[in-house]
């Protein structure tokens, strides 16, 4: 089997950050996820670049922003990176050929999640935008995220842009 090409980091611009605040401000809106449950990852030069913990995305300012490496450290910034951040770094960590990550608590995806199994191929456009099934991790309990970040990264696979975390909810990786 034949792995993707990996792609180039970011650079942190100003311009990118924006960006990441403008995408969660998107979601919230439309009530893609739950108050400040989501958050966002990008494949940045220094490592990650990461959504902070439990702030509200309307009062985001690019300097919110965490830089992580990818050895799991804050390297730059004054606010607490997502709980989910090693989810996050794992995932991409695995997947060199995807420049971001993005975990919401979508309410429809998280009932998907509820039931602990894979989201099978239902359409042709999603097996061509995610790369196949959505398969469901194992059930890992709050509060330990190396775990959960180690089961993401065995249910995800080879190929697949997206992945349910049991009982909590998707993530999705994008190039």
């Amino acid at each position: 089997m034949t792995l993707p090409a990996p792609v180039a980091p970011l650079k942190d611009t100003n311009e990118l950050r924006e960006e990441i605040i403008a995408a969660a401000r998107f979601w919230t809106e439309r009530d893609l996820t739950i108050g400040t449950w989501g958050n966002i990852s990008v494949r940045i030069e220094e490592g990650l670049l990461v959504t902070p913990s439990a702030m509200d995305y309307a009062t985001l300012v690019p300097d919110d922003l965490v830089v992580v490496s990818w050895e799991g450290v804050r390297i730059k910034g004054h606010r607490l990176a997502s709980s989910e951040t090693q989810t996050h770094r794992l995932l991409l960590l695995a997947r060199p050929d995807m420049v971001a990550s993005v975990h919401a608590h979508a309410p429809y995806a998280c009932i998907c999640s509820s039931a602990h199994r894979t989201i099978p191929v239902v359409m042709e456009d999603m097996a061509q935008s995610l790369g196949g099934e959505v398969r469901c991790s194992v059930y890992v309990a709050g509060g330990r995220h190396m775990e959960l970040a180690e089961a993401a990264v065995a249910a995800l696979g080879h190929h697949s842009q997206a992945v349910l975390l049991a009982n909590h909810g998707p993530f999705v990786l994008g190039a």
